[in-house]
């Protein structure tokens, strides 16, 4: 499959003639190896890396980045730089260039290129933009500073790059397969599955786009539509472990765990290294309380690669299943200080800070992940996890906001209704607390508590006709809570039904 593996020989060719080539571009032909290079490695770097995750897929920059710069096969002009006994011999030549011409754009790009090898991204930047500074119709550079805007996460501008590539250049569909990363990363789901669905239409046999918009799909909860997705990835090629990978998630999203081992067990039988495989595998025998199948799992992970952040957070989300909050602790903290910009371990972190009544940090972790992308519902968690912290803590402005904010970016999550309307309830707004603990009723209908706390906003205002009702309900659908019998006798009592008030009180009695 031409696609995945990158342009032919003669459609690199075909792109030195192009008209929106500059003309130091058309000179420097010995650059294309990179691009070439490139285009070879990065649908599958993209595709392995961004399914990853855990519902929703974990993102990394620097994964992508680690895994780029070792896999890829340069040209034997740019080597990988750190495989010389010396970087200075790899610059020597875009230097000299450099010093001879100022105002020469590809050498720039070249020297930019060294520095891409070696992973230094923020240099690599410097002189792309510089490249695009001397020579703004230099499309070389700008699909490589929009690389290196990806791989150091700003996903905004690097889109910005990969729009403009995508009008120049005359095998946009690369482009726009790293555009739709962009969005997908940036938390704009739809404008990543449009990009790309663009590139299927280019190339329909373009397994990794497929595969990427799955992952997008599965993110979304689509899941038919992302299985889908995984299922023609492999009908094209039967030995894509991604795919596996993808379909395992999805088998333990719908519940079916043994499938879902099945699935991950299929990918490592194709590559046992494959870290997304042995860490969905992990997760399955996690849920099943399986530890002493997972954890080894966890090792072999970690033992591949040391620095993966995707499977520190993993085991520490065991580690919580466990009870041990501690190593639970250290295992998201270490995953952030690999991956800083992963919002899901700050999400991880603080649920077991808020369990240990840390309030503080945990109010830190939540604010932290609001300020990474994170898709809706996802953000919603953050700000409800968030505004629950800030009731604790009694601040009580501060806790409705970010209730109204959660409820707003995920409005079928009943919790944030049932906490808003305890605080519309202090604020002697009863009006409000009943609207929305009746937009939690008709989420969750079954809810007793749901019931119980609208029976004592409307007893309270002396509707106690509705409040009896309500509480009638609550109880039949948890007629071991002495609570509600204690609520219900109150009530009655109220009524001025004696023998019914004693009833409850007794039915209370006998279950405490």
């Amino acid at each position: 499959m031409p696609t995945s593996r990158g342009r032919s020989a003669s459609s690199s060719a075909a792109r030195s003639t192009s008209p929106a080539m500059s003309s130091a571009c058309r000179k420097a032909s010995s650059l294309r190896p990179i691009r070439a290079a490139r285009l070879r490695r990065q649908d599958s770097t993209l595709s392995a890396t961004c399914n990853a995750g855990n519902s929703p897929r974990c993102r990394s920059a620097s994964i992508w980045a680690a895994e780029f710069a070792t896999s890829r096969n340069m040209s034997a002009h740019f080597e990988d730089a750190r495989a010389l006994p010396d970087l200075r011999r790899a610059l020597a030549r875009p230097n000299h260039e450099i010093e001879r011409d100022p105002s020469d754009s590809d050498a720039y790009v070249e020297r930019g290129a060294v520095y891409e090898s070696a992973g230094d991204w923020g240099r690599a930047l410097l002189d792309y933009a510089r490249a695009i500074e001397v020579d703004p119709a230099n499309v070389e550079a700008r699909f490589s500073r929009g690389y290196a805007r990806l791989m150091l996460s700003d996903w905004e501008a690097a889109a910005a790059d990969f729009t403009t590539v995508s009008v120049d250049e005359p095998e946009r569909h690369h482009a726009i397969y790293l555009r739709a990363h962009c969005y997908d990363s940036w938390a704009k789901p739809d404008l990543a599955i449009a990009d790309f669905t663009k590139v299927l239409q280019m190339v329909p046999e373009h397994v990794h786009a497929l595969l990427g918009r799955a992952s997008v799909y599965e993110s979304l909860g689509r899941t038919d539509d992302a299985f889908a997705d995984y299922d023609a990835a492999l009908a094209i090629d039967v030995g894509l472990a991604a795919a596996y990978c993808g379909r395992g998630r999805l088998w333990r999203e719908r519940g079916d765990l043994d499938r879902s081992i099945e699935e991950h067990t299929l990918a490592l039988r194709i590559d046992p290294k494959t870290i997304n495989a042995l860490n969905g595998r992990a997760i399955a025998n996690d849920l099943k309380g399986n530890f002493h199948l997972s954890f080894p799992d966890y090792e072999r992970a970690l033992a591949i690669d040391p620095d993966s952040a995707f499977t520190y957070n993993n085991r520490g989300y065991a580690f919580q299943l466990m009870g041990d909050d501690d190593r639970a602790l250290a295992d998201y903290s270490r995953a952030i200080d690999i991956e800083p910009v992963s919002p899901i371990s700050y999400l991880n972190r603080a649920g077991v800070h808020y369990r240990r009544d840390d309030y503080a940090r945990a109010t830190e972790d939540f604010t932290k992940a609001t300020e990474l992308p994170l898709i809706e519902a996802k953000l919603g968690n953050a700000f409800g996890g968030r505004a629950n912290c800030w009731l604790m803590l009694s601040e009580w402005d501060k806790a409705l906001a970010d209730y109204t904010r959660a409820i707003e970016l995920n409005p079928d999550y009943v919790d944030n209704y049932r906490y808003r309307s305890q605080l519309y309830e202090h604020k002697d707004d009863s009006t409000a607390a009943i609207a929305d603990l009746d937009r939690a009723i008709a989420i969750a209908g079954g809810d007793a508590d749901l019931f119980k706390r609208r029976a004592y906003i409307y007893n309270s205002l002396g509707d106690r006709r509705r409040a009896l009702s309500d509480i009638d309900t609550a109880i039949g659908m948890d007629p071991k809570d002495a609570e509600l019998f204690i609520g219900r006798g109150i009530i009655n009592l109220c009524l001025m039904r004696l023998r019914s008030a004693v009833a409850d009180l007794w039915c209370a009695w006998k279950l405490l």
